[in-house]
């Protein structure tokens, strides 16, 4: 099995994450990025020419961040990262699904203008004071279940998709005088909870280290 793509993505950290999470990441191997986004040869690697993309055993691609962590979770032994009870599965999968859908489009502005060089003022102001919060505001809402995890005490798929994200807003949209969480007690108790375990060390640290290499070859 082979998993393509780079850390920097939340999409492919969070999938790295969880074969760390299963002890499993000896069991595939990191491909890394062999083709340049937009060129004819990621688009035949992968169906949508972006990235993460597992390759399985058989060949076929699997596409999309959360469906590979998910096949990873069936597919390996290990900690389940989806609660076996219906009701927390429903709000760890969830939590992952409202950061893909909201959080992401509320920072895609600040990201195009940090790592893309692609600056749109009106759409930075707006996501500041706008987007951004609504959509931190429906996570903290959603976040019922919070314990010591984002579902209750057991790492889940939900932790896997909200740690990268707390690198981005900690190291890239804080350049744009948006940090913290403010009022929202219950992201604020859970990352008070797993910000100093190695996995949410271990992850911000990989994603630092490929953020520094595309800042030290833009500066060349």
């Amino acid at each position: 099995m082979q998993l393509f793509g780079v850390n920097l993505s939340p999409f492919y950290e969070r999938v790295v994450i969880g074969l760390e999470l299963k002890e499993a990441s000896d069991q595939v191997e990191f491909g890394g990025l062999p083709h340049a986004f937009g060129t004819p040869e990621l688009m035949a690697a992968s169906p949508t020419g972006k990235i993460p993309y597992f390759v399985k055993d058989d060949g076929d691609v699997l596409i999309e961040g959360q469906v590979i962590l998910e096949y990873i979770d069936s597919v390996f032994d290990g900690v389940s990262l989806v609660p076996v009870d219906a009701d927390a599965a429903a709000n760890a999968k969830l939590l992952a699904r409202i950061y893909d859908m909201y959080i992401i489009p509320a920072i895609g502005p600040m990201l195009l203008a940090l790592i893309f060089q692609r600056r749109d003022d009106a759409a930075i102001e707006n996501a500041l004071k706008e987007a951004l919060p609504k959509a931190l505001d429906l996570l903290n809402t959603c976040m019922t279940k919070v314990g010591t995890r984002a579902v209750g005490d057991d790492w889940t798929v939900a932790d896997a998709a909200l740690i990268p994200m707390v690198f981005q807003l900690d190291t890239l949209v804080s350049q744009f005088g948006y940090a913290g969480f403010g009022d929202r007690p219950n992201l604020t108790r859970w990352w008070n909870s797993v910000k100093d375990t190695d996995t949410a060390q271990n992850s911000h640290g990989r994603m630092m280290a490929v953020l520094k290499k595309m800042q030290e070859r833009s500066a060349e």
